[in-house]
C-alpha cells in the first residue's frame, strides 16, 4: 500500500505519539552471579551499561549482547580489584587532588578537568558520583598496589639513581606518545592465529577503539584501550623496538608479555616542551616576574603539558610562588650557559640545573580563570562566563545590554536582560536612604544601573558580585522639573530580578520537539522515548512533524506526557542532535 506524504506524515506522527506516551514495561531485575558474597544483577549491568556508553561513544553501535558482556566483564574486574584492595587497605578513600590526575587523563576529551566539572556531567546524564567516584579511587589505589608488588622484586639503590639523573643530560622536547592497546591471553599458537585474525579483521571493519572493547582483557578496554601519553624515554625496550618505525594511527603486531599479548596503537606523537623552556631561553632582563606572570593569567602557558594556570601562582614555604622559581631557574641557567662557553672544555651538558615539578592543587573555577584573562587582556579569551547560560539568553531575553545606550528609544517598553554582575557598590544618599550602582554584563556589553528606595530593599539581596541574573524592567518618561518645565531623563523601573540558574525551569511554559520524517527510525523513536521517559515532569510536550522538502508540518501536543524542562533535559536533547524549541 502507497500512501501520500500528508497521510505518512499523519501516521507517523500519530506512530510517535504513541510509542511516547506508552508507559515502559518494568525491567525485570534478576540476578545473575555472585562476587564475594556480593550479588550482581542486571539491573548493574544495565547501569554499567550507560556508564561506558556516555564516555565512549563507539560504544553505541555495538550490539545488546556484545554490550553486556563488555559491562559484565567490567563489573566483574572492578569487584575482584575492590576485593584485592581491601585486603592491603582499611578504606576505599584517597585524597581530591590525587584523583584530578586520572580524571584529566581519562575524561580531558569531554572537557572534564576537574571534580566539579565531573560532577555537573554525571549530574546531567544521571548517573552516582559517589559510584563513579569509587571506581577511579579503586583504579588509582590498584595501580599503585601493583607498583608496590612489582617494585618489592627489585633491589633499589637510591644514591645510584640519583647520581644518574644528575649525569644524565636534560632532553628538551622528548617526544611523547598518545598510545592505545588490545591485550589478549591465549593457551597455544592456534588459538592464538585464531584470536589475532579475529581482532585484525575487526580493527579493519569497526576500528581499533572498538576491538578494544570487545576483546581486551586490560582495565583499558572500558576506555577504548586507551592508554594515554607516554614519554618515549619511559617504554621498555621491547616494548620501544616494536613501535619505534610506527607512524600515528598505525598499530603494532601482538608483542609478547608475561601475561600474554599486547598489540600498541599511536594514536598521536607530541614534543614534551618543558615549562622551564621559556625562562632558559628570553632575556630575564626584559622579561620581569610581572609580564610572566600576565601571560600565565592570559593562558599563554597552557600549551605546556600537564600543566594549569593555577600551579603558576602556588606559594611554598619559602612565599615565593613557582613563577619565582621558574625565574631563578631560568637566570641560573643562563649563567651556568655562559660560563661553560668560556671554559675551554666546557659544553652545555658540562652542568646540570635541576628542574623542580610543578607544585600540585586545584583547578581555579572558570569564572576565575575567566575574570583574571580580562583583568590582564581586556577580553575573554578561553571562553565567556555567560557560556553555561547561552540558552537563557537566548530564549528568556528580549535584548542586549547594548540596546540600551538610548533609553529614549525604549520608553514604556518592558525591557528583559541578562547577564552576570561585574560590580556593585552600596550606597546613602544625604538623607540616609540606601541605593546602589551595579555593572551587569552579557555577550555584547555592559550597563551601569542604578537602584533606589523600595526598589532597593527588595531586591538588595540579588546585588552580588559575580551573580548571575535576570532582569526585568520599564523603561519610564523623566520626570518633569516643576520650575523649568523640562523633563528629565527617563528612568528604569525595575519588576523583577531573577537567578539565572532558575531561569528556565521557572518560566518555560512549554517545549517543542521538531522531528524530520526523513530522520525517523526505529532507533531514533526509542531514544526520543527514553529521554522522555527520564524527564517527565509538569510543562507541555509538543511534536513538530515535519516533511521539510514538501513544506509539511503537524503539531501534536502530547496530552499523557508532560516533561520538567531543565538543563539536563537539554543537555540530553542536542547531544542526541534533537532539534526543539522553547516557549
Amino acid at each position: 500500500m502507497f500512501l501520500s506524504k500528508t497521510l505518512k506524515v499523519n501516521f507517523i506522527s500519530l506512530l510517535i505519539i504513541f510509542l511516547v506516551v506508552k508507559n515502559a514495561m518494568a525491567m525485570e531485575n534478576k540476578i545473575l552471579f555472585k562476587v564475594d558474597n556480593e550479588i550482581i544483577t542486571t539491573i548493574d549491568i544495565f547501569e554499567e551499561i550507560k556508564f561506558l556508553k556516555i564516555f565512549n561513544p563507539e560504544m553505541n553501535s555495538l550490539s545488546k549482547e556484545e554490550l553486556f558482556e563488555i559491562s559484565k566483564n567490567s563489573i566483574l574486574r572492578n569487584k575482584i580489584k575492590k576485593i584485592e584492595i581491601m585486603n592491603f587497605v582499611k578504606e576505599l578513600k584517597v585524597e581530591d587532588q590525587f584523583l584530578l590526575n586520572i580524571i584529566k587523563s581519562k575524561y580531558s576529551k569531554l572537557g572534564i578537568n576537574s571534580l566539579e566539572n565531573l560532577k555537573n556531567f554525571l549530574r546531567d546524564n544521571n548517573l552516582n558520583f559517589e559510584i563513579v567516584r569509587e571506581k577511579l579511587t579503586i583504579e588509582l589505589i590498584w595501580n599503585d598496589l601493583i607498583y608496590q608488588k612489582f617494585s618489592k622484586k627489585v633491589v633499589i639503590d637510591k644514591n645510584k639513581i640519583k647520581n644518574q639523573i644528575l649525569k644524565k643530560p636534560q632532553k628538551e622536547n622528548e617526544i611523547e606518545l598518545l598510545l592505545s592497546e588490545i591485550t589478549f591471553s591465549v593457551v597455544d599458537k592456534i588459538d592464538f592465529q585464531n584470536k589475532y585474525q579475529k581482532i585484525l579483521l575487526d580493527i579493519e571493519n569497526i576500528g581499533f577503539k572498538k576491538t578494544a572493547l570487545i576483546h581486551s582483557n586490560s582495565e583499558t578496554a572500558t576506555n577504548g584501550g586507551v592508554i594515554g601519553w607516554i614519554n618515549e624515554s619511559n617504554l621498555n625496550k621491547n616494548i620501544m623496538e616494536n613501535i619505534s618505525k610506527l607512524q600515528p594511527g598505525q598499530f603494532s603486531k601482538p608483542i609478547r608479555t608475561s601475561s600474554g599479548f599486547i598489540i600498541i596503537k599511536i594514536d598521536d606523537k607530541r614534543e614534551s616542551v618543558s615549562k622551564f623552556d621559556l625562562t632558559k631561553k628570553i632575556d630575564l632582563r626584559t622579561a620581569n616576574k610581572k609580564a610572566l606572570e600576565n601571560l600565565a593569567l592570559a593562558g599563554a602557558l597552557d600549551s605546556f603539558n600537564d600543566s594549569h594556570r593555577a600551579q603558576y601562582f602556588v606559594e611554598d614555604g619559602d612565599g615565593s610562588i613557582f613563577i619565582e622559581k621558574a625565574i631563578k631557574y631560568g637566570s641560573k641557567y643562563q649563567q651556568n650557559l655562559n660560563s661553560s662557553q668560556t671554559n675551554l672544555f666546557g659544553d652545555e651538558n658540562s652542568f646540570e640545573v635541576s628542574e623542580i615539578p610543578l607544585p600540585q592543587c586545584d583547578l581555579w573555577p572558570s569564572l576565575v580563570k575567566l575574570k583574571r584573562e580580562k583583568e590582564v587582556v581586556g577580553i575573554y579569551i578561553s571562553g565567556h562566563p555567560l557560556d553555561a547560560f547561552h540558552r537563557e539568553i537566548k530564549y528568556f531575553t528580549s535584548t542586549s545590554l547594548s540596546e540600551l545606550s538610548n533609553l529614549n528609544e525604549i520608553i514604556n517598553k518592558e525591557i528583559i536582560v541578562g547577564g552576570i554582575i561585574n560590580e556593585v557598590v552600596h550606597l546613602k544618599t544625604r538623607n540616609g536612604k540606601s541605593w546602589a550602582k551595579f555593572i551587569l554584563e552579557d555577550f555584547k556589553d555592559q550597563y551601569e544601573f542604578r537602584i533606589f528606595s523600595e526598589e532597593y530593599l527588595k531586591f538588595r539581596h540579588f546585588l552580588i558580585e559575580n551573580q548571575f541574573i535576570r532582569l526585568k524592567f520599564y523603561v519610564k518618561e523623566g520626570w518633569v522639573n516643576k520650575e523649568t518645565g523640562k523633563r528629565g531623563e527617563p528612568y528604569i523601573q525595575f519588576n523583577s530580578f531573577e537567578l539565572l540558574q532558575d531561569t528556565i525551569n521557572t518560566n518555560s511554559k512549554k517545549i517543542t520537539i521538531k522531528i524530520d520524517i526523513n530522520n525517523l527510525n526505529d532507533s531514533s523513536i526509542e531514544n526520543l522515548k527514553e529521554v522522555i521517559e527520564k524527564n517527565k515532569g509538569t510543562q507541555s510536550l509538543f511534536f513538530d512533524i515535519m516533511e521539510l522538502s514538501e513544506e509539511i508540518k503537524i503539531t501534536s501536543l502530547s496530552r499523557k506526557n508532560k516533561v520538567s524542562i531543565t538543563n539536563k533535559l537539554l543537555n540530553v536533547l542536542e547531544k542526541e542532535e534533537i532539534d526543539y524549541k522553547l516557549n
